[in-house]
């Protein structure tokens, strides 16, 4: 599900939250995502008790569906243009030691992660400027179809906020905090 936690254009802070939870179930082949397509392939929901592979970690997506056909994920919502956080963790598929890879884009950005054996889940953390409107996209090789692959979790985009949006709120606090003083001592008198 995606929450939004705060959508202000005004402020241009906000921050989508992709979380697969799914109500707690895990399901092969998976693809009713409330926030994204599965536009190839297949992919599979993984986790509490089903096909475990991170104990303790909810619901998380595993990119190479069990079809034999490696899935690709795409965000239903394009992105609009501005400076973006990135967030994500990432794993491989423990039951196997293969390698696995998936290809992460959003608008320009474009990079490429590999994974082999048993590994716990990294946080990956990257700044990311849209040019235009753009969709998030997991992508895995459509040669890899082992029926395991990268594992993917707690997705989310965060907008950084324009400079000038920043100082205008700083200013704007700044004043109030002295306005409130002001006040506060002229009650003290």
């Amino acid at each position: 599900c995606c929450m939004l936690l705060i959508d202000s254009r005004a402020h241009a802070s906000f921050v989508v939250s992709f979380d697969f939870e799914n109500g707690g179930v895990g399901l092969l082949n998976y693809s009713q995502f409330a926030d994204f397509n599965v536009i190839d392939g297949s992919v599979d929901l993984k986790g509490n008790g089903f096909a475990e592979i991170y104990p303790g970690n909810g619901l998380y997506v595993d990119l190479n569906g069990s079809t034999g056909q490696s899935g690709t994920i795409e965000t239903k919502t394009a992105f609009d243009a501005g400076l973006y956080t990135l967030s994500f963790r990432i794993g491989n598929n423990g039951f196997y030691p293969s390698s696995n890879s998936v290809t992460v884009s959003l608008g320009d950005y474009s990079e490429v992660f590999v994974r082999s054996g048993t590994v716990n889940f990294d946080l990956i953390e990257r700044q990311v400027l849209l040019s235009s409107s753009s969709k998030l996209r997991f992508a895995t090789p459509l040669s890899d179809n082992d029926n395991t692959g990268i594992i993917i979790d707690a997705v989310s985009l965060t907008a950084v906020p324009e400079p000038s949006s920043v100082a205008a709120f700083l200013v704007g606090t700044l004043l109030l905090a002295s306005r409130n003083r002001i006040k506060r001592q002229g009650t003290m008198r």
